[in-house]
């Protein structure tokens, strides 16, 4: 290769890089490697996320279910203590499990319905929260004011705070009302 001329040799050195360029371009052997590794952390990244919307759901469905339960509970007395609604709720937060619980705001207001469709509070009570002050004025959906009747009213307020994304993705509120009438007589009567 010495005696070569310069022209022979350019020529050499350019079929050499042409054949190495064929070369790399026919060899797919390292291809689904690379692939994977540019969808990887996306697969990842959705895999993740589901994950969290699916707690993120799961936790919504658990508040449903403790303001439901606690309020079919209430309506199921005909007197009921603090010490009673007291014990109510802290059963009622069970239903939380094995989802933490921290961060629960209860509220049980027993509302009453005048001949003339004002709600007002008959008694109240709650948990990791202020209660609605006895006497004090109380909103009830018009479809369901119905005069001289009496309402069990629980609200379940929680804030879900995401595992993974927490510093992308604030808190959400779930909270959840639920209206019942009592069920074995026309209202509930509080002691405390």
């Amino acid at each position: 290769m010495t005696n070569m001329r310069i022209s022979d040799k350019i020529k050499y050195a350019g079929a050499s890089i042409q054949h190495g360029l064929l070369a790399i371009r026919n060899d797919l052997r390292g291809m689904s490697g690379i692939e994977f590794a540019m969808i990887a952390p996306m697969l990842i990244g959705i895999y993740l996320g589901v994950a969290e919307t699916a707690l993120g759901v799961t936790n919504s469905r658990k508040v449903s279910r403790v303001a439901g339960t606690l309020a079919d509970l209430v309506a199921q007395t005909e007197n009921i203590t603090g010490s009673e609604v007291d014990g109510i709720m802290n059963a009622s937060v069970s239903v939380m499990a094995p989802y933490s619980s921290d961060g629960l705001v209860i509220k049980v207001v027993g509302v009453q319905i005048d001949e003339f469709g004002d709600a007002t509070v008959a008694w109240s009570r709650s948990k990791n929260g202020s209660a609605p002050s006895v006497g004090s004025g109380y909103f009830i959906p018009t479809d369901i004011k119905i005069p001289d009747t009496f309402l069990i009213v629980t609200n379940v307020s929680y804030d879900y705070s995401p595992n993974l994304g927490s510093n992308l993705i604030s808190s959400f509120n779930f909270n959840e009302t639920n209206y019942n009438v009592p069920r074995t007589s026309a209202t509930v009567q509080f002691a405390n």
